[in-house]
């Protein structure tokens, strides 16, 4: 069993985001799993997702809940307003050590739209910010940058599996690359803003 994870706070992303990643994940992958939102709102989810209402920490600093210890399973966290494209099994079936995506721009450091998490991974990134939000959030312009600061050595997800998590924007100018599983929409367009006759857009409203 595997909790794949996301997280939707505010109005930025409707709940048409959560419910087709959902399907997506039910697509794409044959491993038993379990899937799970954090939100600050619990209307609107399809049927089969878990709703776990929190408090919004602020963007995606609402990612450090993953790390909160809330599960004893392994998690596969996937940003809300990513795209399965593909088979999701060999994510699912890694069983080692915290693993993340780089920055596609600056791949020598960490990003983390996509990550593995074991059990109990990295409790004291959670815990720190918890204790002092507004200190944490005075040092570090994102969660990003937190991680880069405290486990910027972790593995990389693109080394453990080449080409299975790619960025719209970079690797996909001349179309969906083969062996990708899910694409990345960091910053702007959003798969909802992408012309009506994309594949990735398509993909994403077949969902």
């Amino acid at each position: 069993m595997i909790d794949v994870v996301t997280m939707r706070f505010g109005d930025k992303y409707g709940p048409e985001y959560v419910n087709r990643l959902f399907r997506g994940v039910t697509r794409h992958c044959s491993a038993p799993f379990r899937f799970w939102c954090f939100t600050d709102d619990a209307s609107a989810y399809e049927k089969g997702i878990h709703v776990i209402v929190a408090k919004d920490l602020g963007g995606w600093w609402n990612h450090l809940y993953a790390f909160s210890g809330w599960t004893e399973e392994r998690q596969l966290l996937i940003d809300v307003d990513d795209v399965v494209v593909g088979s999701l099994d060999d994510l699912a079936g890694y069983e080692g050590p915290h693993a993340l995506n780089s920055d596609v721009y600056r791949p020598q450091n960490v990003d983390g739209g996509c990550q593995v998490i074991p059990m109990d991974a990295n409790r004291a990134l959670y815990d720190e910010f918890m204790q002092s939000p507004k200190a944490i959030k005075a040092r570090y312009c994102s969660d990003k940058e937190y991680y880069i600061d405290r486990i910027n050595d972790a593995h990389r997800l693109e080394a453990l599996f080449p080409g299975q998590w790619v960025s719209y924007k970079v690797h996909c100018g001349a179309g969906l690359p083969p062996g990708a599983r899910i694409v990345g929409f960091h910053g702007e367009p959003k798969p909802a803003d992408l012309p009506v006759d994309h594949q990735i857009r398509k993909i994403w409203k077949s969902n």
